[in-house]
Parts: structure tokens; sequence; C-alpha cells
């Protein structure tokens, strides 16, 4: 599993037992399990102004770590390397695991449910121009055929996408949209 030096650096610091007591450990465990288990009316916890900035810091990067072995749909024996390759005792381990098999599902849900949906298109609009060009009071047609597109999209909060293209490169987007459209309907039916 791929993390960021900063998160590695943290999950470093959280595992080692010299430099974070136990029950600092159970404190940030909890505070995870809790924040990932939470449901959807209930607060997430936020760590206390006493808490130092090394608990938060661990904090993050175990919540990281359990965000992302569920969304990259690693098994638990990825995620127990990756601790130990961290040089994590067992039995951090083993709780780690034990917190993330707890909360697996829920978390999958929740992310399966968080994501980036672009705008539908509702409507189109489309313009004909051409492009002149005057040399020395002369008009000729510089490139020809030029199109105006409007998208509309859904959502008063969308402005229209314009964009201008020759007869080409409408001709291209029309006919990747038609295979687009195709594709996605062989997969609704199967």
């Amino acid at each position: 599993m791929e993390l960021s030096p900063e998160v590695s650096s943290a999950l470093r610091l959280l595992g080692d037992a010299s430099k974070t007591d136990n029950s600092t450990y159970q404190a940030v465990l909890s505070a995870v399990s809790a924040d990932i288990g939470a449901g959807d009316g209930q607060e997430v916890s936020q760590p206390q102004p006493p808490t130092s900035g090394v608990v938060s810091y661990c904090h993050a990067a175990l919540t990281t770590l359990f965000l992302e072995s569920v969304r990259g749909g690693h098994s638990t024996s990825v995620v127990t390397s990756t601790l130990e390759d961290f040089m994590w005792p067992p039995d951090r381990v083993n709780e780690a695991i034990k917190k993330l098999d707890s909360h697996w599902s829920v978390t999958q849900t929740r992310l399966s449910s968080l994501g980036a949906f672009p705008p539908h298109i509702v409507d189109v609009d489309w313009q004909l121009k051409y492009e002149v060009r005057s040399s020395g009071g002369e008009v000729d047609k510089a490139r020809g055929a030029v199109y105006l597109v409007r998208l509309h999209l859904d959502g008063s909060a969308n402005s229209p996408l314009t964009f201008t293209c020759s007869l080409a490169q409408l001709t291209h987007m029309v006919t990747r949209l038609k295979q687009a459209t195709r594709a996605v309907q062989k997969y609704a039916n199967n």
C-alpha cells in the first residue's frame, strides 16, 4: 500500500512503543474507530485542546490508513504487512486490524456513496458562424464554418458550458457521444 511520507512517519511514531505510550495509542485507535464507525447523525470526534499536535498527526495518519485500505480493497494481510513495515508491535497490529475489520463494511458503504458526479447535460444549443478576415478592404472566409456549441447542465448553479469547434471536431464529438451512449446502454442491459 502506498502512503505519503507524512502518513508513513506518523504511523511509525504511533507504532513505536518507546515514543507513543499505550494509553495514547489506545486513545487514538478509539477515536479513529469512533470517527469511522460514526453514524450519519453522530458527531465526529475532534481532538481536545490539550491534545498535542503529535496525537492529531497520528490520528489523521491512522484514519488515512484505514480509509485507503478500504478504498483500495486491500486485504487485512496487506494492512498487517504495512504496519509491520512501520515496526509496529504485534499486539498493536492485531488491535488495529480488529478495529479495521469491525468497521470495514460501514466504511466501504460510506466511501461508495461519496464521489464526484459530473453534471448532466440537459439541453444543447448550437450556432453556425463563419470567421471572416478583412485584408485591405477584401473580405474572405478564413477558416470556413465554426460551430458555437452551448451545453446546458442540470442544476441552476452551473452556467452553460460553451465552446467552439470545426465541423470535423463536432462530427467526432457526436460520434464519440453515440458510442458512449451505446456502451452505457449495453452495460445497463447486462
